[in-house]
């Protein structure tokens, strides 16, 4: 909790990106005592960083050739500073996309944590920042598409700003070796989509225990 409460006053370095807590534990609120913390940054990226990072392909393990190799590590470093670690314990970023026409699962579910992850030397991912890189096209009354959902957070949702993040913790707070099930979480679909190719949702980045970086050099990561 300290990590996250951190980030809080006017003076932490999350300050610029104007963080907004959409879930952190209290204990005031029945049930509430346990709950994760969600926390969405306003201004993560700027334009020009998203727009450049789309040009990334899904489960890209670097930048690709062709790509501004500069600006891909100066957002690695950014995440790293970020969550107080160093750019050796982060995963490459991933682009999530949407195929065209496909629509959304019956169960769409899923959830960071990676059981093997316990005994590899890079350890579980304890960490998950989304950066979102669209608008979602919807209005003030907050029908769009795209974005993230967290069932177990009272459906908890998260609408889609190009630049902004949003960071959660995949392990419980008092034991970083064991998956937090309240932090399960959901895609949604984009509004109309490009009918002739996938639609960019997002880029990943997951936050390892231990050195990704020498474990995947490795070939252990």
């Amino acid at each position: 909790r300290p990590f996250f409460e951190g980030g809080r006053g006017p003076d932490s370095e999350w300050a610029a990106y104007e963080p907004v807590y959409a879930s952190r534990p209290n204990a005031e609120e029945e049930g509430g005592e346990d709950d994760p913390y969600v926390v969405i940054l306003q201004k993560f990226l700027t334009d020009e960083e998203a727009d450049l990072l789309r040009l990334l392909n899904s489960a890209t393990v670097g930048p690709p050739r062709g790509y501004d190799d500069g600006i891909y590590r100066r957002i690695a470093r950014r995440v790293a500073s970020l969550v107080n670690s160093t750019t050796s314990h982060l995963e490459p970023m991933e682009v999530v996309r949407h195929p065209p026409g496909s629509a959304r699962p019956r169960i769409a579910y899923r959830h960071n944590f990676e059981v093997d992850g316990l005994w590899r030397p890079a350890g579980p991912r304890v960490l998950s920042l989304f950066l979102f890189l669209h608008d979602d096209g919807g209005d003030e009354e907050g029908e769009g598409g795209g974005g993230l959902g967290f069932p177990y957070l009272d459906w908890l949702r998260v609408r889609p700003r190009k630049g902004s993040a949003a960071l959660w913790p995949n392990v419980r707070d008092g034991n970083l070796l064991e998956a937090d099930p309240l932090t399960a979480f959901e895609h949604f679909p984009p509004q109309g989509g490009e009918e002739e190719g996938s639609v960019v949702l997002g880029s990943y980045v997951h936050v390892r225990l231990h050195n990704w970086t020498d474990a995947s050099s490795r070939g252990c990561a």
